[in-house]
């Protein structure tokens, strides 16, 4: 019967002293009384019985009567005996409770889920940012390409305006070519017109 209550304990489910005192009564009385035994036989007891007369030798008496060698009850701890004078008691080994290391591995294997995810979206925003900054490198190019064209359409035109200054520039000189010429060809068809009158008024005066 110890054995049982101490099963049924384990199972969540533990009986009661009182329960396990009836029962021992009920087997108790069955092996002195043959009417009492043909009810536990038959499964016809309604009710707990005893007997209050003799007892056979060596039969086991019930649980809290009092005697030396009483069994504890059912979920009552044994005291612990102490050590001999001059032996070191011995250390308690630490008792892991039921579930502790499956309670360990959830919480860990939460941490690590957990863990996992901001390295997940740490990675997803630094992709981001990586495609944000290709976008804008990629515009910076094709600003730079752009610049670049335009840069040598003005050098064209620079040139070109150059190239009409020159030519200019060399018109304005032939120009000015000419007209010292033109200058010097009307000084001297003054002169030569100046001669033609003075010999002119002497023809006529000596005429």
């Amino acid at each position: 019967m110890r054995a049982a209550g101490e099963l049924a304990a384990e199972a969540g489910n533990p009986l009661r002293e009182q329960a396990l005192r009836e029962v021992e009564d009920t087997l108790q009385a069955a092996t002195v009384d043959a009417d009492i035994a043909g009810e536990v036989r038959e499964g016809r007891l309604s009710q707990p019985r005893s007997h209050t007369g003799f007892v056979p030798a060596g039969f086991p008496m019930a649980p809290g009567d009092g005697k030396e060698g009483a069994e504890p009850k059912a979920g009552v701890p044994k005291a612990k005996k102490k050590p001999p004078a001059g032996k070191p008691a011995e250390e308690e080994k630490p008792v892991r409770a039921k579930g502790r290391g499956r309670s360990n591995v959830t919480r860990t294997t939460g941490a690590r889920a957990r863990r996992a995810e901001t390295l997940r979206k740490r990675a997803e925003a630094a992709e981001r940012r990586l495609t944000e900054r290709r976008e804008r490198a990629a515009e910076a190019d094709r600003a730079a390409e752009e610049a670049s064209a335009e840069v040598g359409r003005l050098r064209h035109e620079l040139e070109r305006a150059v190239a009409d200054r020159d030519a200019a520039l060399r018109r304005a000189e032939r120009a000015a070519q000419h007209r010292a010429r033109a200058e010097e060809e009307a000084r001297d068809a003054r002169e030569a017109a100046r001669e033609a009158r003075r010999a002119a008024d002497q023809d006529a005066r000596h005429g």
